[in-house]
């Protein structure tokens, strides 16, 4: 949870910051009711779940009040949650299987920092 209540801090603050003043974009019927869909998908996965909802409509509610003219901008880096959220936490606990395995049987070929160190020394008091 910790992750998400981060990235939708850091999506708002950007939301905030856009300048949008300049943007007229008015989609056509289809594109609304695709986008539509896309914001309703979006909320049942972010918003309604107990562990991203405050964080989402908070940052929704606040970028809406604020901002509104970013407001699609905004939504679409929320969605990006959807798939970088899963893969963020994914890469970070094989990171950390691989750290705990590592710590328990080293491997041959890596060395440890003080040892690269030392090499490093002792290379550079060689030139």
């Amino acid at each position: 949870m910790g992750a998400w209540k981060e990235f939708a801090g850091r999506v708002l603050k950007v939301g905030l910051m856009l300048d949008s003043s300049e943007r007229r974009f008015k989609p056509a019927l289809r594109k609304q009711l695709k986008e539509m869909k896309a914001f309703w998908r979006m909320t049942m996965r972010l918003g309604l779940p107990l562990n991203t909802r405050r964080h989402f409509w908070s940052a929704l509610i606040n970028a809406v009040l604020k901002n509104p003219r970013s407001i699609r901008y905004t939504g679409s880096l929320m969605a990006l949650y959807l798939h970088f959220g899963p893969f963020a936490e994914y890469v970070a606990s094989r990171t950390r299987e691989a750290i705990t395995k590592e710590r328990f049987t080293p491997s041959k070929v890596a060395v440890r920092p003080s040892q690269h160190a030392a090499r490093l020394s002792k290379a550079a008091s060689a030139e």
